[in-house]
């Protein structure tokens, strides 16, 4: 072997030497690097979980309180219209019985007039 080989070789050598401690620690760092950022997202993630399960029960008791507050309104609106709708029918009712005997007493009055005015005629000559 030429001492140019056995020169190569033993800086491999050493240069392993320095490189393994090195790339020993590097996958120490990285192991450790690795446990920090699963802690880091699993506590992000908790947190996470925590809010969003606060605001769902914030927004399902708003939502509750709102369907509340429109079923109310809704069943005091049907009241009113049903109040409203009745008073207009009974109106409606009393106006058309008014009408219809109003009109009664006066085709009533018109036929008594007709007849009365038929009877008072005297009957026309006829020409011979």
């Amino acid at each position: 072997m030429s001492g140019e080989m056995i020169a190569i070789i033993a800086a491999a050598i050493a240069l392993a030497g320095v490189m393994v401690p090195g790339m020993r620690g590097m996958r120490r760092d990285m192991r450790q690097l690795e446990v920090r950022l699963t802690e880091r997202m699993s506590a992000q993630e908790t947190r996470f979980t925590e809010r969003m399960a606060t605001l769902e029960t914030r927004l399902t008791e708003r939502m509750s309180g709102l369907e509340t507050k429109l079923t109310t309104r809704m069943s005091d609106l049907e009241t009113k219209l049903t109040t409203r709708m009745s008073d207009l029918e009974t109106g409606l009712t009393k106006r058309m019985t008014r009408l219809e005997t109003t009109l009664t007493e006066r085709v009533a009055r018109l036929e008594g007039l007709f007849e009365g005015s038929m009877r008072a005629r005297e009957p026309r000559k006829t020409r011979q």
